[in-house]
């Protein structure tokens, strides 16, 4: 945590070495559902600029986002901020990888892991969009199942059983049981 002494600021912006920017959002979608439901979100790099004016941040070097389902890790996160400092959205760039695991609203655990140019992450739609130069496995673990795919993009959406892939090659694995074959008969 940055000490008081390694904060500056400059026209609205504060700027920081080595910080960790908590934030906690109740997304409009789970205030429409009913009681208020919060999620943390923790976001942290070598730097981070706040504007309190524009309500950004932005976070450079070794830059992380973390929610309750998973990271986002890379260069550069550049977050778009709530009344309440709260993200509503983040965008990744530089060298981002995925590490998503997650259970469905149908029951269903997921885990997606992948590599980007750029990912978009949306609080309010519980979205993580890959764009550019995706690889990524979905896996469903308890099924054996895997999904890789290479495509320009991939949106999935946390907590549903949703995937939008643009243009896709996709390879389907799945492990399935065999029967052990019988030994052959002796020779005699």
């Amino acid at each position: 945590m940055a000490s008081a002494r390694s904060l500056r600021r400059r026209e609205g912006v504060v700027a920081a070495a080595s910080v960790l920017v908590l934030m906690t959002i109740a997304t409009s979608s789970a205030l429409a559902q009913g009681p208020k439901q919060e999620r943390k979100v923790t976001a942290s790099g070598a730097v981070a600029d706040l504007d309190d004016t524009k309500h950004t941040v932005l976070l450079s070097g070794g830059a992380k986002l973390t929610t309750d389902e998973g990271t986002i890790t890379c260069g550069e996160i550049s977050g778009r901020l709530d009344e309440h400092n709260a993200i509503q959205t983040a965008e990744a760039h530089g060298d981002v990888k995925v590490d998503f695991h997650y259970t469905t609203k149908e029951g269903v655990e997921r885990e997606m892991q992948g590599t980007a140019d750029r990912a978009v992450y949306d609080a309010a739609e519980r979205t993580v969009q890959l764009i550019g130069h995706v690889v990524a496995d979905l896996k469903e673990p308890t099924a054996r199942r895997t999904l890789h795919m290479t495509a320009d993009e991939v949106t999935f959406w946390i907590d549903q059983s949703r995937l939008r892939i643009r243009p896709a090659e996709l390879v389907f694995t799945e492990v399935v049981e065999q029967e052990p074959k019988p030994a052959p008969p002796a020779k005699k």
